[in-house]
């Protein structure tokens, strides 16, 4: 970094001061301003937006504390680099200083050699952030690609024929998510439905997703029973991770329309609900534990469905937030509300995200990503 890109802000109300500051930076080739008291100090800092900033602790108008506390605390600028100057070695003037923001301090009858020095610490930090700031914008650029492709791997979030009605949500909790969901039709019109969650947040989490997405699709062209489905995405998941604590949570189903049954294992996921015609709902829990960990033997349930009208998942960012504090959401709280609303004639996903958060003092934070399937069959059975 250039001096000519640096900008270099003193703020002293000695004129002899300000001579001396501007004598040590001549021909250095540094963009330079100064002033004389505290109004204008912030005005100029706000008009110049320099990168160093040389400020006499005791000025008229507004004193050089209340300065720094203001560019901290109600600007929030952090990357600004603040030499604090006072006349006097006072120790707690300095701690006082260093505790609002300051990021150096020298006492005025310093050698303009050791200025010059503390000046070319600044701009070694100011090039650190610089390269940070970059850096991390472009691990934000990543995270948008991915998150964009993983927007693409997620189903359209509703889809109808005659019978069938699928509605889905998606809210993930930041640019990369561990959650996935999926429905595809597989052999003689059954319609498969998947639900899944990956441990862990951001990119680790959407890679492994990826994985589980791309081995369940498989079997919408190369069948494969939902046992031997579950054996084959463990199997890979257990190979890839070896001895990794990364899990995947996964539940899904076989819904045959033709015969009226369900066929579904769960793998360590949120109980899914049937839902029948006279409002009661009940609970789909886990047929066995997680994935990615051992060798499992997976065992299918089939329910008869001739007196249900629907199926509803979920991912468990849906019940692990904090109400308060002090109290989460919970489990319970979760499935008593949505069995309520799912024997209402016209359910929707958006009318759960309201009802989970009524009553609260704004809008509540979800650690978590969020993920649902409501399939609703309309003319099976007699």
């Amino acid at each position: 970094m250039q001096n000519n890109e640096i900008k270099i802000l003193i703020i002293d109300d000695s004129p002899v001061w300000r001579d001396s500051l501007n004598s040590i930076f001549e021909g250095q080739n540094y963009q330079l301003r100064m002033a004389e008291d505290g109004h204008k100090a912030l005005q100029e800092y706000r008009e110049f937006k320099p990168n160093i900033l040389i400020l006499d602790l005791n000025l008229p108008c507004c004193d050089g504390k209340d300065i720094i506390r203001s560019i901290r605390n109600q600007v929030g600028d952090n990357d600004l680099y603040i030499i604090s100057l006072t006349s006097v070695a006072d120790v707690e003037t300095k701690t006082q200083a260093l505790n609002l923001g300051s990021n150096d301090f020298l006492v005025k009858t310093f050698d303009h050699e050791e200025l010059k020095a503390r000046i070319n610490v600044a701009k070694r930090q100011i090039r650190l952030n610089k390269q940070l700031r970059a850096a991390f914008e472009r691990i934000a650029q990543e995270f948008d690609t991915v998150a964009s492709l993983q927007n693409k791997l997620i189903p359209k979030s509703c889809y109808y024929t005659q019978d069938l009605a699928i509605q889905s949500a998606y809210y993930p909790s930041g640019r990369a998510s561990g959650d996935y969901y999926d429905f595809f039709s597989v052999q003689n019109n059954i319609l498969r439905v998947v639900i899944a969650d990956v441990s862990g947040h951001g990119a680790r989490a959407a890679f492994l997703m990826g994985i589980v997405r791309a081995l369940a699709r498989t079997t919408e062209v190369h069948y494969l029973d939902l046992a031997q489905t579950f054996d084959l995405i463990n199997t890979q998941l257990i190979d890839i991770l070896g001895q990794e604590m990364d899990f995947v949570t996964m539940f899904a189903a076989d819904i045959d329309q033709t015969n009226n049954v369900i066929t579904y294992i769960n793998a360590g996921h949120c109980p899914g609900l049937i839902v029948s015609r006279n409002n009661h709902t009940d609970l789909l829990e886990p047929t066995s534990t997680i994935l990615g960990f051992f060798d499992l033997e997976f065992q299918p349930v089939t329910l008869d469905i001739s007196e249900s009208c629907g199926l509803f998942l979920f991912t468990d960012g849906y019940y692990e937030w904090m109400v308060s504090p002090t109290q989460r959401f919970g489990l319970t709280n979760f499935l008593n509300l949505a069995s309520e609303l799912l024997c209402t004639p016209h359910f929707s996903m958006e009318t759960l995200e309201a009802q989970m958060v009524q009553g609260l003092d704004g809008r509540p934070s979800f650690p978590d990503d969020r993920s649902a399937l409501w399939i609703h069959w309309k003319n099976n059975g007699p």
